[in-house]
C-alpha cells in the first residue's frame, strides 16, 4: 500500500456525532471537529440519546466521553451499538477519557474503541488521529453497502479488489474476508485466507481462524490443538479463549473448560457474557463456590449493559439455595430476577421456572406449585411462542409435576418450531423416554417433524411450478402453528418477495416478508439465507443506492 499524503480525506461530506454530558465539553469537541472540515456535527448528552441518534442517523466519526454520568456510560454505548449493529465497519469510534478513568475503560478488551484520548483534548492530536483513522477504513463502505444487503459474495469480491489496488488497510480487509467465507460456509477459501496472512505475520486472528475453520468442520481436536497455538503465541486474545472453551464443553472436558475460562477473565474481568459462560461451565462441573461468584458478579456488571439477563439472577437463585444460602438474600435475588424479566415475553415464563425451582429447593411446596403455575399462564398467554431452551424446560417440569397434557404439549411445540435441529430433537426424546414414554414420544417425534417437512415442501413445490398466491396461503396456514419455525419463515418470506417483484401490492407483501424476517432475525441472526433475503426486501424497497 502506497504512503498517503495528509489532507487526502474530504471531509465536507463526513459527519461526527459527540457524546459528552458537559455542555462546554460538547461544545469544544464539536469546534474542533469544525474546525477541522466536518461541518455535519450532532451533540448528546447521555448514553441513551447517543443510541437513539446512532441508530437514526449514519456517522463517520463518534466521539464519546466515557463517564456520561448516570445512565450508560461511554464503554456500555460502544458494546450496545456493536451489538445491534448500529456502527458501521468504516465508522470510527474514539472514546475520550480522563485520566482516572482509563484503567477502567480498559477493563474489558473485547469491546475496544478505535482510539482513546485523555482530556484535555489537543486539536492537532484529534484530527491526526482522525484522519489516520479514516484513511485505514477507505473502501470499508462498499463492504458496509453489501453486507447490509447479505450478499456476502459480493463482499469478499471487494474485498479482493481493494487488497488487489493496496486501498485501505490489507489486514483489516483480510479479517473480514475470513468472517464472510465462514458465514457461506467456504471453509477452504477460509483457511487459504488465514495462510496468507501468516505468510506475512503471526497474527492472531490468522492462527484463531484456522481454528473457527476447524470448529466449523467439527474437527474438534484439530481446533483444540489449533487454538490453543494461537493463546501460546497470542495470550490477550480472547477470542480464543471463548472458542477453546466452547470445545473443551463440546468434548467434554469441563474441568480445562473452566480453568481457561479463569483464566480469560483475570486478563478480561468485565465481560458479562464470560463471566456468565463460567458460571454454566463451574454449574455443570459441581463447583458450586465459582458458579456463585460468577453469576453474582454476571448480574452486577449487566446492569445498563445490553447483555444484561434475568437469567443471571436466576441461576444465582438456584444456586443460593443449594448452598444453603439465608432465605432473605434469596429472596433478595429472586425479585432482582422478576424485575428484570417483567414485560419480556418468554422471560416470564423462565422466571417463574426458576422461582418453583427455588421454592422446591427450599422445600416449599405450596410456593413452587404456585410459581410452577404461573409459568405456565405465561407459557399459554404467549400462544406457544418461546424458544426451544423455554419450551423444553417447561415440558420437563411439567412432566415432572405429572402435568403430562402441558408437558407434551409444549415438548410437541418445541420439535415443530424446530424440526430440522437436531439437539432440539435429542432433547426432546430424552425428556419423553425419561418419562417413561420412550417408544411412544420417538413415534409423536417422528410424525411432528415429517408433518413440517411435508408442509414446508409443498409450499415450496407451488412456488417453483409459479403458483405463488397458492404457496402463500399455505405458509400462511403454516405459521399459524409453526410462527417460531426457522425455515418456514425463511421461505414465507421469500414467496412474499417474489410476489413483490410481480408489482401487485408490494408495499403490503414487503410487510408480511419483513414480519417473517424479523422473526428470524430472533431466532437464527447468523443465517445466511436471512441475510440474502434481507438484501432483497432492501432492494425492493428501492434502499440499493451505494453509500
Amino acid at each position: 500500500m502506497g504512503t498517503r499524503q495528509m489532507g487526502e480525506i474530504d471531509y465536507s461530506n463526513k459527519s461526527a456525532l459527540v457524546v459528552d454530558d458537559i455542555p462546554n465539553m460538547r461544545s469544544t469537541l464539536r469546534e474542533m471537529l469544525r474546525s477541522i472540515g466536518i461541518k455535519n456535527v450532532t451533540d448528546v448528552s447521555t448514553g441513551e440519546r447517543a443510541l437513539e441518534a446512532l441508530d437514526n442517523g449514519d456517522f463517520d466519526v463518534v466521539l464519546c466521553d466515557y463517564n456520561l454520568g448516570r445512565g450508560k456510560d461511554g464503554q456500555q454505548v460502544l458494546e450496545e451499538a456493536r451489538y445491534r449493529g448500529l456502527i458501521r465497519l468504516s465508522t470510527v469510534f474514539i472514546m475520550v477519557t480522563a485520566e482516572s478513568a482509563h484503567y477502567r475503560v480498559m477493563g474489558t478488551v473485547e469491546h475496544q474503541p478505535d482510539d482513546y484520548l485523555t482530556k484535555p483534548l489537543a486539536q492537532a492530536l484529534l484530527a491526526k488521529r482522525i484522519e489516520r483513522h479514516l484513511l485505514r477504513r477507505q473502501g470499508l463502505r462498499a463492504i458496509d453497502y453489501a453486507v447490509s444487503l447479505g450478499a456476502y459474495e459480493r463482499a469478499i469480491e471487494v474485498c479482493d479488489q481493494f487488497l488487489a489496488k493496496g486501498v485501505g488497510n490489507p489486514d483489516e480487509l483480510m479479517r473480514l474476508k475470513l468472517d464472510y467465507c465462514l458465514r457461506l460456509a467456504r471453509h477452504e477459501q477460509a483457511e487459504q485466507v488465514c495462510r496468507e496472512a501468516l505468510q506475512s505475520r503471526r497474527v492472531a486472528w490468522a492462527l484463531t481462524g484456522i481454528g473457527r475453520v476447524r470448529m466449523a468442520q467439527g474437527k474438534l481436536a484439530e481446533a483444540r490443538k489449533q487454538l490453543q497455538e494461537a493463546l501460546d503465541e497470542h495470550p490477550n486474545y480472547m477470542e480464543a479463549y471463548d472458542l477453546l472453551a466452547d470445545v473443551l464443553v463440546r468434548i467434554d472436558d469441563i474441568p480445562q473448560a473452566q480453568q481457561l475460562l479463569d483464566k480469560a477473565l483475570d486478563i478480561s474481568p468485565n465481560s458479562v457474557v464470560r463471566q456468565r459462560r463460567l458460571g454454566e461451565v463451574a454449574r455443570s462441573a459441581g463447583d458450586t463456590e465459582t458458579a456463585e461468584r460468577a453469576y453474582r458478579r454476571a448480574a452486577a456488571l449487566g446492569k445498563g449493559s445490553v447483555q444484561r439477563s434475568h437469567t443471571d439472577y436466576a441461576e444465582l437463585a438456584k444456586i443460593q439455595a443449594v448452598r444453603g444460602a439465608p432465605e432473605i438474600n434469596i429472596e433478595q435475588t429472586l425479585g432482582d430476577m422478576r424485575r428484570e424479566a417483567r414485560g419480556r415475553g418468554e422471560a416470564g415464563v423462565e422466571a417463574a421456572l426458576a422461582e418453583a425451582a427455588v421454592y422446591r429447593e427450599l422445600g416449599r411446596e405450596e410456593q413452587a406449585a404456585k410459581a410452577y403455575a404461573q409459568a405456565g399462564d405465561a407459557y399459554n398467554n404467549l400462544g406457544g411462542n418461546v424458544s426451544a431452551k423455554v419450551a423444553l424446560e417447561l415440558g420437563q417440569a411439567a412432566l415432572t409435576q405429572g402435568d403430562t397434557e402441558l408437558g407434551m404439549a409444549t415438548i410437541k411445540q418445541a420439535v415443530k418450531n424446530h424440526h430440522d435441529d437436531e439437539k432440539v430433537i435429542n432433547q426432546a426424546q430424552a425428556l419423553l423416554a425419561k418419562s417413561g414414554m420412550g417408544e411412544e414420544g420417538e413415534r409423536t417425534i417422528k410424525a411432528l417433524t415429517q408433518d413440517v417437512r411435508d408442509k414446508n415442501n409443498r409450499g415450496v413445490a407451488l412456488a417453483r411450478q409459479g403458483k405463488l398466491q397458492d404457496s402463500v396461503r399455505l405458509f400462511e396456514q403454516a405459521l399459524k402453528e409453526l410462527s417460531m419455525n426457522v425455515t418456514v419463515n425463511l421461505n414465507a418470506a421469500q414467496v412474499y418477495l417474489m410476489l413483490a417483484k410481480q408489482g401487485d401490492d408490494s408495499g403490503s407483501l414487503l410487510r408480511q416478508a419483513e414480519s417473517c424476517l424479523d422473526r428470524v432475525e430472533q431466532l437464527d441472526p447468523q443465517n445466511t439465507k436471512l441475510h440474502s433475503l434481507q438484501g432483497v426486501s432492501k432492494r425492493l424497497r428501492g434502499q440499493d443506492q451505494p453509500y
